[in-house]
């Protein structure tokens, strides 16, 4: 016996139609990037292309100011926001030049090459197309109603659209603008949290462990964990380090307990080793606490200072930043990466401020 799946068939399928709302390439992406994270807050599916669980049909025309819309042409099966943009601006530039140089735009399906960046032609659209449609026997109809209609609308079989609307969960939108006016959180950091599926999820609950300030959290999450998740492909909805781990390192590296280099060390060694002790165990037993006492790191600086009189002549002569940097990184390769490099540089500055003065 053979069992064949001819185009997903058994698979429920969506499809959302829009008015002639986009101007470009961007605009298309952005919105269909929108829809994608609707569709996951909402718990329809994952939306993605890579899966199959989402593609593009756009269809172009142009038209001068005030004249009717003009023909269209259809790209089809867009596997991607990039592919999407690419294929719509290209699109454009193609049927104004047709226009231009005195030819008509044909009513055609094309695909897109992503290799060369063009549409190419699949078929013409000018004979009616007989898709021979008939109804689904399996799916019944689905009656809705609002609440303007609710009074002779009470059946079992029909659904209202006023309390589906009620019972969402809060749309990308609104959790966009609660991050933001709550939180306080930088434009960048709500973007990449919205995007990231469970971003957001995630971000809360590292919160309730965590007694840094939410955007030091979230600037964490997203330059130093998504970094180092990115470089393993690693998502974020299945991470491998706990929230709570993560609050403890974060923690660690607002307080100054550790240094930047070595949380970002953290952050490997619970990704790929299987480590039971906390966070700050692991800072202790591999002697990885910043060193942040000016009696300790003042000699250390002098040390510096002794062994590099050209960068000391270079500070004097007005390249202050410069021999500042070079100073510091020396300095911070002596202490193993361990001295607090804000405390030094002002030690360093000091010192040689001093020294001036003689």
């Amino acid at each position: 016996q053979s069992l064949i799946d001819l185009n997903r068939a058994g698979i429920g399928l969506m499809e959302i139609v829009t008015e002639p709302d986009f101007e470009n390439g961007i605009d298309c992406s952005s919105f269909v990037r929108e829809v994608q994270l609707m569709m996951r807050q909402l718990q329809v599916c994952l939306g993605s292309f890579r899966e199959g669980a989402l593609r593009v049909d756009a269809n172009i025309s142009v038209h001068k100011p005030s004249e009717p819309l003009g023909v269209r042409s259809e790209v089809k099966n867009l596997g991607s926001l990039k592919d999407l943009r690419n294929a719509v601006d290209f699109e454009i530039k193609r049927q104004k030049s047709v226009l231009k140089n005195g030819g008509t735009v044909i009513n055609e399906t094309r695909t897109f090459d992503s290799e060369s960046g063009k549409t190419i032609p699949m078929r013409d659209k000018e004979r009616l197309q007989d898709y021979r449609f008939m109804p689904e026997p399996n799916l019944p109809p689905l009656y809705l109603y609002d609440n303007s209609t609710a009074a002779q609308s009470r059946d079992q079989n029909t659904t209202n659209i006023d309390e589906e609307i009620q019972n969402m969960p809060p749309l990308p939108r609104d959790v966009r603008n609660k991050l933001i006016n709550d939180y306080n959180l930088s434009l960048r950091n709500v973007y990449v949290l919205v995007n990231e599926d469970k971003g957001v999820t995630f971000f809360n609950e590292v919160m309730k462990y965590s007694n840094s300030p939410p955007n030091f959290i979230a600037n964490f999450i997203v330059n130093d964990l998504l970094g180092v998740f990115n470089a393993n492909d690693i998502k974020i909805r299945n991470s491998p380090i706990s929230p709570d781990i993560l609050a403890e390192i974060v923690d660690i590296k607002e307080s100054g307990y550790s240094t930047v280099a070595y949380c970002s060390q953290l952050v490997e060694l619970y990704l790929k080793q299987d480590i039971t002790e906390r966070p700050k165990t692991v800072v202790d037993n591999n002697g990885w606490r910043q060193i942040v006492d000016t009696e300790t790191l003042k000699p250390v600086c002098v040390k510096i200072l002794k062994e590099n009189p050209k960068l000391v002549k270079k500070y004097f002569k007005g390249k202050e930043d410069k021999a500042l940097s070079s100073l510091l990184m020396k300095a911070l390769n002596e202490t193993q990466m361990k001295g607090h490099p804000v405390l030094m540089k002002k030690i360093f500055t000091e010192l040689l401020e001093e020294e001036k003065q003689k």
